[in-house]
């Protein structure tokens, strides 16, 4: 099933169906992965190999930490790139990963197309970043006029020729109601990307 219990940082995954399927039908159908469950197994599979970094993260939870510090924390400033709102409060990491490897077991370097682009550029006016319990800019949201994802199949609506997979995290409560529990890291989606510009504009719906 769609929302079992892929384990943590799949949370949302777990409990919000409608979630789910927006990621799979969104994201997952560009990726040429047979079946939702295969796709979500290897976004798994990315967070898993990425797990080591996050839990490094926690330590400056709470607090307002240089950007330095936030690439040295998440391992590379070649692999992980992230985003921020207007006031420096993070909203999004993301870790790059090859197409090409099939079992997404270690990220790759962020091509500069990626880091460009204005959903990873966006700490770029930052010095620090704020990793406090304000809130933040627009988040996905589930609705409930969505049909459910049980069972639902990939879709071929686009051929699988991109080059690589941005695993996006959303840094934010755990519940949507942005109760006082601390924030953290959540899986957000595996994003199919290229590395160039040239291509880019085929992957608009993806």
């Amino acid at each position: 099933a769609i929302t079992r219990h892929w384990g943590p940082g799949f949370e949302f995954y777990s409990s919000q169906n409608c979630f789910a399927y927006h990621e799979v039908t969104k994201h997952g159908t560009c990726t040429g992965y047979s079946s939702a469950v295969n796709y979500l197994q290897a976004a798994r599979n990315a967070w898993l190999s990425i797990s080591y970094y996050v839990e490094h993260l926690s330590q400056y939870r709470g607090s307002v930490v240089s950007k330095d510090t936030l690439y040295s924390t998440l391992g590379s400033r070649r692999n992980v790139t992230f985003s921020c709102d207007i006031d420096c409060v993070l909203v999004d990491i993301f870790f790059c990963f090859s197409a090409q490897n099939a079992m997404l077991q270690e990220p790759t370097a962020c091509p500069q197309a990626v880091t460009n682009q204005a959903y990873t550029g966006a700490c770029s006016h930052c010095d620090f970043i704020d990793l406090t319990n304000k809130s933040h800019g627009k988040l996905p949201s589930s609705s409930d006029r969505i049909p459910r994802a049980q069972g639902i199949q990939i879709r071929h609506s686009l051929p699988p020729d991109f080059n690589l997979f941005l695993l996006a995290l959303f840094w934010r409560h755990e519940d949507k109601f942005n109760s006082p529990n601390e924030k953290r890291l959540f899986v957000h989606g595996l994003w199919p990307e290229f590395s160039t510009l040239r291509n880019a504009s085929s992957l608009a719906s993806c």
